[in-house]
């Protein structure tokens, strides 16, 4: 994604089996129902119950 003032970021932490995956797809999905673009990363360790998880979100409302 090209960076430009009308993107924006969400960032949320937690550890595995907390949610962080689903409340990003959660968050995801009702950006895109505002008419937003938008998108997450996951990132994660190796799929271990408690490890140190990630999810950056970013949206925006035009595709450039």
């Amino acid at each position: 994604m090209k960076k430009n003032k009308s993107c924006r970021r969400i960032k949320i932490f937690g550890s595995g089996g907390q949610g962080v995956q689903f409340l990003a797809d959660v968050l995801v999905s009702y950006l895109a129902s505002l008419d937003y673009f938008a998108t997450f990363f996951p990132e994660y360790d190796a799929a271990v119950r408690g490890s140190q998880i990630t999810a950056e979100i970013a949206y925006q409302t035009d595709e450039t």
